[in-house]
């Protein structure tokens, strides 16, 4: 089947211990038994969506208690949107408690970030992409040591686009794909994710909820992806750090996110890619024990609980129980469908590389290149 989407993969069978119980927990690491990367989508480089399939969004929209609006995509490359819903997007803590966030790992540098958090005695959430979780080994096993670690895992969909200028099929899609490599590796399925950027709108909180997620947006910014290799750049480390002092002495004012709910509690936004990202996460963790903030999970931060049902879902969550139907290697024939839902239909194309590609993404890639939008928050 070389010209299918998918190379056939077997994955040999993996008991991954349930290792976030209180405090973090020690045992031996385990060698992770993981479908061949030929079993993944052939789109894992940024910016490509996955596949989709008919039965798949039909699962989803058919969970959706109170329907999906029917907005089209936003349409404009490059251009996030996010007006600010106190209903549905989570942004700050309690009183004097700070959730530390990562985004867009795994990556090389996780095992650096988990050696910070443990010599700090600090807790963090990870948002992590599906697309780094399956493109290396070294990858996937750093999501499980975080996980080992005692860290939650957060979903963070499965290649970092900007999901309002995305079709409700390739929604659904980010976060099946995000969710089933999570899974693979911690047995487990998040139940808070992080849409790329920020950007969301009410048919993107309507498709979250009909997967049971919470989404979480954040009240505090380091700006840290605008640092340069060797802080070359206009925007310095100095800068980023100074974005967490600020916020401390003045409130969410400081970044110009004054609109936000006024508690003296952080989700702060950083990420896990250079080592000038990391250098400002060694110096944002001293700010805030400094100034004697209590370090909390998002889990803990939102339900006021920190338990393993916190953090992930269970087998009976519908969502779960859907995913659970979905066994390697996937039929190809299952992404051979044009996909029809209340917004434009997402053709699909054969890829040389045996993958499937969105009908006109190629075309946007070298748009976003050209224009120099693409970068990573």
């Amino acid at each position: 089947m070389a010209s299918s989407l998918f190379a056939a993969a077997a994955i040999a069978a993996v008991t991954l211990p349930l290792v976030h119980q209180t405090g973090r927990p020690s045992g031996s690491h385990l060698a992770i038994q993981f479908p061949l990367r030929a079993a993944w989508p052939a789109t894992r480089l940024k910016y490509l969506s996955p596949p989709v399939a008919a039965s798949w969004t039909k699962a989803i929209t058919d969970l959706a208690t109170g329907g999906i609006p029917n907005l089209p995509p936003n349409g404009e490359l490059g251009v996030g949107y996010w007006a600010y819903n106190p209903q549905t997007d989570l942004t700050n803590c309690p009183a004097n408690t700070w959730a530390l966030t990562y985004d867009d790992g795994p990556k090389d540098l996780t095992d650096q970030y988990l050696k910070l958090l443990s010599n700090n005695s600090a807790i963090g959430t990870f948002f992590v992409l599906g697309a780094n979780v399956v493109n290396k080994p070294a990858w996937a096993n750093n999501l499980q040591l975080m996980y080992q670690a005692g860290h939650q895992i957060a979903l963070h969909s499965w290649t970092h686009r900007r999901l309002t200028n995305e079709t409700t099929d390739q929604i659904i899609a980010e976060f099946i794909w995000n969710a089933l490599a999570v899974k693979q590796v911690i047995g487990k399925v998040p139940r808070y994710v992080r849409p790329p950027y920020g950007d969301t709108d009410d048919r993107l909180r309507a498709i979250l909820n009909a997967f049971g997620f919470k989404q979480v947006i954040w009240n505090v910014i380091t700006n840290d992806t605008a640092v340069l290799s060797g802080d070359t750049g206009s925007w310095k480390i100095k800068d980023a750090v100074k974005l967490i002092n600020d916020t401390i002495k003045m409130g969410n004012r400081a970044t110009g996110l004054d609109f936000l709910p006024s508690t003296n509690g952080y989700i702060s936004l950083e990420h896990e890619l250079t080592a000038e990202e990391y250098t400002v996460a060694t110096q944002v963790i001293g700010l805030v024990k400094q100034n004697n903030y209590q370090f909390t999970s998002v889990a803990q931060c939102i339900a006021g609980s920190d338990k393993d049902s916190d953090r992930y879902m269970s087998e009976t969550d519908p969502f779960v129980k859907f995913l659970n139907t979905i066994t390697f290697p996937i039929d190809p024939k299952l992404f051979q469908t044009t996909v029809n839902t209340t917004t434009k239909s997402s053709a699909l194309a054969m890829g040389k590389s045996g993958g499937f590609i969105g009908a006109g993404v190629v075309s946007a890639l070298l748009v976003l290149v050209l224009s120099g939008v693409i970068s990573m928050l």
